[in-house]
């Protein structure tokens, strides 16, 4: 399903942020990535993009054989969001 809406997604992202790359990236190579964590229900998402994404972000501090069930962390993980926004509205 998700390589069906791919094209969708990919061309609503160039109408958001046309003229903000050297080039379209609608020519941009798509690689499918396996052994990531996904989600199995369809309320996640959120959540877990946001924890993806700071995974991704800060490699360094990674360990990924322990984040791959991800979704019975979610607890912890809305926890650890919930810190961090409170932290950053503190500052």
């Amino acid at each position: 399903m998700h390589r069906v809406v791919l094209p969708n997604v990919i061309n609503h992202l160039y109408e958001e942020t046309e003229n903000n790359f050297e080039n379209d990236i609608r020519s941009w190579p798509v690689t499918v990535a396996d052994g990531i964590p996904t989600q199995t229900n369809n309320y996640d998402c959120g959540i877990l993009i946001w924890k993806y994404m700071k995974t991704v972000i800060l490699p360094q501090y990674v360990k990924w054989e322990e984040l791959l069930n991800w979704q019975a962390k979610l607890p912890n993980y809305r926890s650890e969001l919930a810190f961090t926004l409170l932290c950053s509205t503190l500052k």
